[in-house]
């Protein structure tokens, strides 16, 4: 695609007494040349050279091009990327990570992922600003564009007692280059306590809310409330925006491919984007030969059982668990998974009495294509003692279970309606009483 450039070049030539001058060319990308009174001038974008064909005395004054002429064009490129989640079951993505080299024909790009929230934090390695006479900030910055035009409503929470602030520019900020809303490239700002609530703002961030323009790129400062203050600063805004301080975290149930989207723009506010893969996955430890081949599982792992293991005082946490031999649950040991447990067709899981598996994610699944044996061991009862009990497993009834205990009703939780009369008499308690009765069967 062909962009038009603007040269300003001034040129004086003086020869044989007399002085010729170029003063202004629009040119096509690729440079062109002019001749005046025997001298060749050639330019091109980014530089200007001179060649004498005639004998004189040739002077350049002055040779230049405006660097705001450049339109850019952006082309973002992306890159397939594998997240490893850590022994916490965690894992980091941000945008330079999927980056393949996106371009920008007139200079630097920004890389960014659309988001609503995104955190910022400000250590005593951070740069500073003095943004206020006489005090200086540790601070944090970032660039962002938006997808259309509107009003676009900020908040921000703080790990910092002291609270937050923000300061949007409509054009690159300088730092140290005076008080922060004296500087042409000042747009607005506002902060909040450390609870989110909105202390102050002014001029385009009145109310927290900025009136912002699709195809232009603003900048982001953020500080803490008190001179040196330091902390982690999370912005939320109401509507999606494209920011360079965007990442994306991914736990346990993220392993599988996602797609991200990168957004690449300039200064100018020109935009492109591009997607790619990004495949999340638990560090893979496999339980053979009596030991596990690359360490103990982790909340981040994925284990695989391949061989007999009985627990013996030891726990399993895992971000996902296949059993695919016999593991044994004893007494006072759990396996702790985040996700999927499947038992293959040769694998068997039995939990002890006093033994647990506890899988935190609701809605993750137990496959079994093999055998799962939970065992439970009910205590002798005394005459008319009392306890509760959760079902029993298998083909055991009730009243097998405990045929020797005085009475043994089942509590249906679904018919328990509270008794208006206990309110009544003490407002306030713990009520139990059933309004009529019928919520044991």
């Amino acid at each position: 695609m062909k962009k038009r450039f603007l040269l300003l070049l001034s040129l004086s030539m003086s020869f044989y007494g007399s002085a010729q001058s170029v003063e202004k060319f629009s040119i096509d990308n690729g440079g062109a040349s002019v001749a005046v009174g025997g001298i060749e001038v050639l330019y091109t974008v980014g530089e200007v050279n001179v060649q004498e064909i005639a004998i004189g005395n040739i002077q350049v004054s002055e040779g230049f091009i405006n660097p705001s002429a450049c339109v850019g064009e952006v082309t973002a490129a992306t890159q397939p990327k594998t997240a490893d989640l850590d022994a916490l079951g965690n894992a980091t993505l941000r945008p330079e990570d999927v980056d393949n080299g996106s371009i920008n024909t007139c200079g630097d790009v920004f890389l960014a992922f659309e988001t609503t929230s995104y955190a910022q934090t400000t250590t005593i390695s951070s740069p500073t600003d003095e943004l206020f006479t006489g005090g200086n900030d540790y601070v944090s910055t970032s660039a962002f564009t938006v997808p259309t035009s509107g009003d676009y409503a900020f908040s921000m929470t703080s790990s910092s007692a002291n609270g937050s602030v923000l300061i949007i520019w409509d054009d690159t900020p300088v730092p140290n280059s005076g008080q922060y809303d004296t500087r042409p490239e000042y747009f607005g700002d506002a902060n909040w306590l450390a609870d989110g609530t909105l202390i102050d703002a002014g001029a385009g961030l009145a109310g927290g809310v900025a009136t912002l323009e699709a195809n232009k790129t603003y900048y982001t400062t953020v500080f803490d409330y008190d001179f040196g203050g330091i902390g982690t600063y999370t912005t939320t805004i109401d509507t999606a925006i494209r920011t360079t301080a965007a990442t994306r975290e991914f736990d346990c149930a993220d392993i599988g491919t996602v797609v991200e989207t990168l957004y690449v723009f300039d200064a100018a506010g020109n935009l492109d984007s591009a997607t790619t893969d990004v495949t999340v996955q638990g560090a893979l430890t496999t339980y053979t030969a009596g030991v596990w081949d690359n360490g103990a599982p982790t909340m981040g792992s994925r284990a695989v059982i391949d061989d007999a293991l009985v627990t013996a005082g030891t726990n399993i946490e895992a971000c996902a668990c296949d059993v695919n031999a016999a593991l044994t649950i004893e007494s006072g040991d759990y396996l702790r998974v985040n996700g999927a447990i499947t038992v293959g067709s040769g694998g068997t899981l039995t939990v002890d009495n006093g033994g647990s598996v506890v899988q935190l994610d609701d809605n993750a699944d137990v496959i079994n294509n093999g055998s799962i044996r939970v065992e439970k061991i009910t205590p002798t009862m005394a005459a008319k003692s009392f306890m509760i009990s959760g079902s029993p497993m298998t083909q055991e009834t009730r009243e097998g279970v405990f045929g020797s205990a005085y009475i043994v009703r089942n509590h249906l939780t679904a018919n328990f309606v509270p008794n208006v009369d206990v309110d009544a008499v003490s407002p306030g308690v713990n009520n139990w009483a059933d309004d009529n009765g019928n919520n044991w069967v």
